[in-house]
């Protein structure tokens, strides 16, 4: 963890690359009961048990408000939407990581042959100009985010999906990019939420471990209202991964 104690190793920072708000909820807490399970570090357990108390009320406050949820492909969100009466979209954050990992992986296997576009680089590109639209748009309006999202988001998401049903069957089975484009077009109708409205996200934008660290280091001096929803992750000012990519057309 964040905070470093004589009295035994800190575990691990967990992977949340590319979690939902929500999701990151669920760290936060998580991180505050597994150190109420230490008795060596009762004193820090007082300390940040009151400091996280307020942040959890808030965020929980405002998600509870919202009629969305934002969130990866695991089922059981379909269950929390229904008996909430929420809409589930999907976030692009979580399909991109897939296809990144898959060209890793790819440029591990082919260390030292010539560079070539695979199809997860081609998927990243498709996304990568999704991304593109939602950076020119950002300051718009919210009716000028639809209007724009309708004329060009919608056409390259047609044009990614009819890409993705072409060439799913030619990608040998079981692989990462197989696995990345199954999980794209099983998600489709949530990835797609986001063009519904000018007010929605593409994603959740936010590099959870950063948000994290940015949290810790700060809540300490959270002692207002304002302050705390400073701290909220859809207010926090941190840098967001890189969408740069090959454009391929």
């Amino acid at each position: 963890m964040f905070i470093k104690l004589k009295t035994e190793t800190p575990s691990k920072t967990p992977d949340t690359s590319g979690l939902s708000a929500a999701e990151l909820l669920s760290v936060v807490e998580g991180l505050q009961r597994e150190l109420a399970a230490k008795s060596a570090q009762a004193h820090w357990v007082i300390r940040l048990n009151n400091v996280f108390q307020p942040l959890i009320n808030l965020m929980r406050e405002v998600q509870n408000s919202s009629d969305y949820l934002q969130a990866d492909g695991y089922s059981g969100y379909g269950q929390v939407c229904a008996s909430n009466g929420l809409t589930r979209i999907g976030c692009w954050d979580h399909a991109r990581r897939k296809y990144v990992e898959a060209t890793k992986a790819g440029k591990l296997r082919g260390k030292g042959k010539p560079a070539k576009a695979s199809k997860a680089d081609v998927a990243l590109s498709h996304i990568s100009k999704l991304y593109a639209i939602e950076r020119q748009i950002k300051d718009l309006s919210i009716q000028e985010r639809y209007r724009i999202r309708q004329e060009m988001s919608l056409p390259r998401l047609e044009a990614f999906k009819t890409w993705l049903e072409t060439q799913v069957g030619k990608v040998m089975k079981d692989s990462l990019t197989r696995k990345a484009m199954e999980y794209t077009l099983n998600q489709w109708p949530t990835l797609v939420g986001y063009c519904e409205r000018g007010d929605l996200q593409i994603s959740n934008g936010l590099e959870p471990s950063a948000y994290i660290q940015h949290v810790l280091e700060r809540i300490a001096e959270a002692d207002t209202l304002e302050k705390l929803e400073l701290l909220l992750p859809w207010n926090a000012e941190l840098r967001q991964a890189s969408k740069k990519v090959s454009q391929f057309d």
